[in-house]
């Protein structure tokens, strides 16, 4: 633990000789202060996501099962078929990416450990900026910002950082 020696410069600026009593004083003033300061909460949502994800992954099988039908089934060459599979992954994410996004968000938020959680330096914690700026700026954009702001997340950054 780091001691402050600016309390014991003289006025001289030199040192003084060694004082242990002081030493142990101040040691524990800095245990109490880190003991007094607060704990981060970790705020869980209540929602069930359970019903978004399945019903997202049932959308994902419907259209997997459907695009593989339509490969077997009909007789169309592989570059169309990539083409039909890269349009509909496009139409997916364009309809339902702000959703699958804050599925998975609160998936995590509701699910992930409390040392994880509460180890964000800033207010709000990095899977809520991500959660409301999707919200406001839409899935690619607030995804974006989102990913922004969890590189930001060390030190010495920090503080109260609204989308």
């Amino acid at each position: 633990m780091k001691c402050n020696y600016k309390i014991y410069e003289n006025y001289s600026g030199e040192m003084p000789e060694h004082n242990t009593q002081l030493d142990e004083q101040i040691i524990l003033t800095q245990v109490k202060k880190s003991l007094e300061e607060p704990k981060k909460i970790v705020f869980r949502h209540k929602t069930k996501v359970w019903k978004d994800a399945l019903l997202l992954l049932s959308i994902i099988v419907i259209v997997s099962v459907t695009m593989i039908a339509i490969r077997y089934l009909t007789n169309i060459s592989a570059w169309i078929f990539a083409l039909m599979l890269l349009l509909a992954a496009i139409v997916f994410f364009a309809v339902l990416g702000k959703k699958l996004l804050l599925t998975i968000i609160n998936l995590y938020q509701k699910y992930a450990p409390e040392t994880i959680r509460s180890s964000c330096l800033f207010e709000p914690c990095c899977s809520e900026y991500m959660r409301i700026s999707v919200i406001k700026y839409g899935a690619l954009k607030g995804f974006i910002r989102g990913i922004k702001r969890i590189l930001r997340c060390r030190y010495p950054n920090g503080g109260v950082d609204e989308p």
